[in-house]
C-alpha cells in the first residue's frame, strides 16, 4: 500500500531495486550496482570510475553495498561481467501493487483520502499485524474483523462489546477484510531506527522489515500530556476505570501537573502507572492523555571525509577543517495522535 504516515517526516525514496534493463548503445541511463559481500564499496567504486569514466551519484554502505550512476550500454555490460558485482538493476520509481476490491466491498472516503484504496482497488493485502484500539468497544461477532477481546475499562470484568458503534467503525478502518462483506480497511506501518545499521526501517509485523533511509543516526521522541488529573474522559457516575477510582463522581487517579497547556513529561511517567489493560497488553493510563509528540530525526553525510568532530557530528569523521565538512542535519517536528480527542475529559 502507499505510505501515508502523517506522524513522521515525509521521506521520498526514489531509488528502488527493479528488473534489469538492456545494454543498448543509447544515452546513459540510471542503474544501481550492488557488490558482493566483503567488497569495499568506496575502493571498488573509485576503481570502476577510473576504468570506465563515469561518476557515481550515490554510494550505498548499509542496506546494500554498491553505487548508483548513469551508465552507457557498454559501461553496464563491462560492470555486469565484473566478478565482484552481485547484480545490477535499473534505478526507477515503483509503487505497491494494487489488488481489486472484492465484489460487494466498499472503500470509504477516509480510506481513499489516505491513498490506501480507490473506488475499485486496494493497495495490496494487509499484513498480520495486531492493533490495539482504545475506544467504545468492538463488535465481538463482526465477521469482517479478526477480533481478540480486550478489557472493558468502563465495566471491568464485562465483555468489551461496542455499546456505541464508534470502536467498531475505527477497527474496520484499520483492518476491515477485503472479502466483499462490508468495507476494506488500512493497516498502519511501524517505523523504527536500526541504530547499529544507521537505517530508518519499515516493519509491517509479518512480511517485511525494510530499510527506507540510510545514514539516520538518531530518532527520538518527546511526549506532551494534558496536565489535568481529569484529562481522560471519566466513566459513568459510580463507575471506575484504569484512570478513575470509584466514587460519586469518580476520582481521578492521574496526577495533576498544573497549568493548562500540554506539559512535557519524562518517559518514566509513561510507565509508572496507573495501569490499564491485562497482560500482555498492559499500558500506562498517562498515555491516554498524550496530546502531542515531538519527533527528532538526525541524518549524517555518507562520507567520513566530510564529517569532523564536535557536537555537529553524531559520528566522528576525518575532516580537519570547517570548509571541508558537512554538519549533521537534524529536524524536529510535532505530531498529534489522531484519536486522542476521543478520550479527552473536561469537555475538550
Amino acid at each position: 500500500m502507499k505510505l501515508s504516515l502523517a506522524t513522521l517526516a515525509a521521506f521520498a525514496i526514489a531509488a528502488t531495486l527493479g528488473a534489469g534493463a538492456g545494454v543498448g548503445q543509447g544515452p546513459p541511463a540510471s542503474y544501481i550496482v550492488v557488490f558482493k559481500n566483503g567488497v569495499p564499496t568506496d575502493a571498488k567504486t573509485l576503481a570502476l570510475q577510473g576504468q570506465m569514466g563515469f561518476t557515481a551519484r550515490h554510494r550505498f554502505h548499509a542496506a546494500l553495498h554498491g553505487f548508483a550512476a548513469a551508465l552507457t550500454g557498454p559501461q553496464l555490460a563491462r560492470i555486469q561481467q565484473d566478478t565482484n558485482v552481485a547484480f545490477t538493476s535499473e534505478d526507477r520509481q515503483v509503487q505497491a501493487t494494487e489488488a481489486p476490491l472484492a465484489p460487494g466491498e466498499t472503500a470509504p472516503t477516509g480510506i481513499r483520502r489516505v491513498n490506501a484504496a480507490t473506488t475499485t482497488t486496494t493497495q495490496g493485502t494487509a499484513a498480520s499485524v495486531n492493533v490495539a484500539v482504545i475506544d467504545t468497544g468492538i463488535g465481538l461477532s463482526n465477521t469482517d474483523l479478526n477480533v481478540q477481546p480486550g478489557t472493558n475499562c468502563v465495566s471491568p470484568g464485562s465483555a468489551p462489546e461496542d455499546d456505541n458503534g464508534h470502536g467498531t467503525h475505527v477497527s474496520g478502518t484499520i483492518a476491515g477484510k477485503n472479502t466483499g462483506s462490508r468495507v476494506v480497511g488500512v493497516v498502519q506501518r511501524v517505523y523504527y531506527l536500526d541504530r547499529p545499521g544507521k537505517r530508518l526501517m519499515l516493519y509491517d509485523g509479518d512480511r517485511s522489515d525494510l530499510p527506507l533511509v540510510d545514514h539516520v543516526v538518531d530518532l527520538r521522541f518527546t511526549y506532551y500530556v494534558d496536565p489535568a488529573a481529569d484529562a481522560v474522559r471519566p466513566p459513568p457516575a459510580d463507575g471506575s476505570s484504569c484512570a478513575y477510582a470509584p466514587g460519586t463522581p469518580p476520582v481521578p487517579l492521574l496526577d495533576d501537573l498544573g497549568g493548562l497547556a500540554p506539559t512535557l513529561v519524562p518517559p518514566s511517567r509513561l510507565t509508572d502507572g496507573p495501569v490499564c489493560g491485562l497482560s500482555p497488553h498492559r499500558f500506562d493510563a498517562d498515555l491516554l492523555r498524550v496530546r502531542r509528540i515531538g519527533v527528532t530525526v538526525r541524518l549524517e553525510t555518507e562520507s567520513a571525509a566530510l564529517r569532523g568532530s564536535g557536537p555537529a557530528f553524531q559520528t566522528r569523521g576525518t575532516s580537519a577543517g570547517g570548509a571541508k565538512y558537512v554538519p549533521d542535519l537534524q529536524v524536529t517536528f510535532d505530531v498529534a495522535p489522531r484519536n486522542m480527542p476521543a478520550f479527552a475529559g473536561r469537555g475538550h
